[in-house]
């Protein structure tokens, strides 16, 4: 990842109002309309994801040990399973940015989670 992009994304979520229990609080919500979801952390050399299958205390307690070593919450990795005509089943991937990052950081963030997609996909 690009130093400068996580200092900016780092800079804009340290304005935030909303606290790492809040964003867990998000995470448990956006889980809800996915059969799987990831909380994307991103830091200076690599991305590291939180599962929303943790419980809420180890989810935050992971969020909280990450932010404190600097890593900077981008958004949603969201995977939902479908049955096609022929009764095989396939996974639809999707991301959601923050709705805190806006701007270059909200694009910037969009493209990194859009890139780990991509990368992921060439492997499934």
């Amino acid at each position: 990842m690009d130093l400068e992009f996580a200092t900016h994304c780092l800079h804009e979520l340290k304005d935030m109002a909303r606290t790492t229990t809040e964003l867990v609080q998000e995470m448990r919500a956006e889980a809800a309309s996915g059969d799987y979801l990831m909380l994307a952390v991103a830091f200076e050399e690599d991305t590291k994801f939180i599962s929303s299958h943790l419980s809420d205390e180890q989810a935050l307690k992971k969020l909280n040990e990450m932010v404190n070593a600097g890593g900077a919450p981008l958004g949603f990795i969201r995977a939902n399973n479908k049955k096609n005509e022929d009764g095989k089943a396939q996974v639809f991937l999707e991301t959601k940015v923050l709705k805190d990052l806006t701007g270059q950081a909200a694009t910037s963030a969009e493209n990194l989670l859009t890139q780990m997609l991509q990368r992921s996909s060439s492997k499934l």
